[in-house]
């Protein structure tokens, strides 16, 4: 019956989260291994053209010595890559949905809402990563790329964003809700620049070029 679907889905649910966390842990080993044994190849050449020190000029035994410097200090592949880093995001946030999953079910009741959000954050976050996946296909992969510079750039335009939006707000609130206002009551809407959050709200509205009757919205205590 259904019980018995609910557990099936239970264990490939546990079984697919421990296949992820080995197929991660062994391209991680992997990586590092390749990793390894490039760096040791490559200072067991450059240790052989050191044998010939003499022979060489000034500048290549200094670009020698460099580049010794460069191999051992060099970081793998995998460590480079964010995708991995989000793979790994990814699993932490399955753990944790599990565990409140099954502390719901077991005891714990007051966590419904928790495990809600959690499990919705994870749905999406797993999601995703079908992306990295999809980089060696030649039609899908230019578009993963530009996928994952998305946030980097995100972060420039907001930073661009936030240096226009926060003058704007001290302005429009020192205007209207400051010791120098003379407006008399009624020249202006109390509601719209009240408080200092009221105004923030206010302005950002404004950047969206028209009120969408957004005055009352919930989203007024989150900015």
């Amino acid at each position: 019956g259904i019980r018995n679907v609910e557990i099936a889905n239970e264990i490939l649910t546990v079984l697919f989260f421990f296949y992820q966390v080995f197929d991660e842990g062994r391209e991680m080993k992997t990586n590092m291994r390749r990793h390894k044994n490039f760096v040791e190849q490559r200072l067991r050449q450059l240790e052989m053209e050191f044998k010939y020190l003499e022979l060489l000029s000034e500048e290549e035994k200094e670009y020698l010595r460099k580049e010794q410097a460069l191999v051992r200090d060099s970081k793998s592949v995998y460590r480079k890559d964010l995708w991995n880093t989000f793979d790994w995001m990814s699993i932490v946030l399955m753990c944790v949905t599990l565990i409140t999953h099954f502390s719901t079910k077991y005891g714990a009741t007051h966590l419904g809402v928790q495990k809600g959000m959690l499990l919705s954050i994870t749905l999406v976050i797993v999601w995703l990563k079908m992306f990295k996946y999809c980089r060696v296909l030649k039609t899908l992969g230019p578009f993963c790329v530009i996928i994952a510079s998305l946030p980097k750039d995100f972060m420039k335009i907001a930073l661009v964003y936030v240096i226009l939006y926060v003058p704007m707000v001290c302005t429009f609130y020192h205007f209207f809700s400051g010791p120098y206002q003379q407006f008399d009551e009624g020249e202006i809407d109390p509601s719209l620049y009240g408080t200092l959050q009221e105004t923030f709200f206010t302005v950002f509205v404004y950047t969206l070029v028209g009120d969408y009757g957004l005055r009352d919205s919930a989203l007024i205590p989150l900015l």
